[in-house]
């Protein structure tokens, strides 16, 4: 008896290391993209992508026919390619929304969207050029310890694709007054300076509208800024505690939806709590 048990408990070991090793996660062999026969009557498109058969992601892109699409390459360093979905709606911009694929779930990469642009392997750079008529917006990311972060600028600064937003189910005419209010030519978001009073709510749903659209680190990035300079921003913690849910780092995201249910509690407003919230700390989702 205890023989078989040891058998069983063997083969358990077994199959949970295969799930932390990486065996479980996608293999970009076996994922098929494909796109929904382009609309004349639509700009955009609709990208499928599969795993064995199942859509696992989809997205809206704007294609306008182009055959090649998409392609991989690894520009973060860790041996794991990057997705590159081709979204251009002006011809003399070549952009390309950017995915990782982190084991067995997409979400964006952080920049999430690249034109013009070439990767430098050797000095671990990536190059953009935005083009606007005569003008043109050169962007140069340098890669350090936490990813990309835009190095010409000596700021740290948020970009993200503005169209992605505007296209999702999250987008209303609010974000319009947002971004004239306080985002630069690009669609950047500048965070080394303080946030004051006037534009924090502004900040917030920005960084609102970019969780709930799958810009996550972008989200993260405002967010975090936002409750270090005013720590009982209690909304603040909510939209930090989904960023990191939709990232897929659970541990991190119930720290601050337990922040959130402190500071809802201690101004007495326990029974606004979302039920989802609560779930997801107890660990029923």
């Amino acid at each position: 008896m205890f023989k078989y048990l040891m058998v069983i408990l063997l083969f358990l070991s077994q199959q949970a290391l295969a799930e932390v090793d990486g065996s479980l996660c996608f293999n970009k062999k076996n994922l098929k993209i494909s796109a929904l026969p382009f609309s004349k009557n639509e700009d955009v498109s609709k990208v499928l992508i599969e795993n064995n058969g199942k859509v696992i992601f989809s997205l809206e892109s704007m294609l306008n026919d182009k055959k090649d699409f998409y392609f991989y390459q690894d520009i973060d360093f860790d041996n794991v390619d990057e997705l590159f979905i081709y979204d251009s709606a002006i011809p003399e911009n070549i952009s390309y929304s950017v995915y990782k694929i982190n084991c067995n779930e997409i979400i964006p990469f952080h920049p999430s969207y690249l034109t013009n642009f070439n990767f430098d392997k050797v000095n671990k750079t990536l190059n953009e050029v935005m083009k606007d008529g005569v003008n043109s917006i050169k962007n140069k990311y340098c890669f350090g310890e936490l990813g990309y972060y835009l190095c010409n600028t000596k700021k740290t600064l948020v970009k993200y694709n503005y169209s992605a937003i505007w296209r999702s189910d999250f987008f209303d005419e609010r974000l319009n007054n947002i971004r004239k209010d306080i985002l630069l030519d690009d669609d950047s978001l500048e965070l080394d300076k303080s946030i004051n009073n006037v534009d924090l709510e502004k900040y917030n749903n920005i960084a609102y509208y970019l969780e709930q659209s799958g810009n996550y680190d972008e989200a993260i990035l405002i967010l975090e800024k936002i409750i270090k300079q005013y720590p009982k921003r209690t909304v603040a913690y909510i939209n930090l505690g989904d960023a990191y849910w939709g990232r897929g780092e659970r541990n991190k995201s119930r720290i601050y939806y337990k922040k959130y249910i402190e500071q809802m509690s201690g101004k007495g407003k326990s029974n606004r709590i979302p039920v989802i919230v609560k779930e997801r700390i107890e660990g029923n989702l």
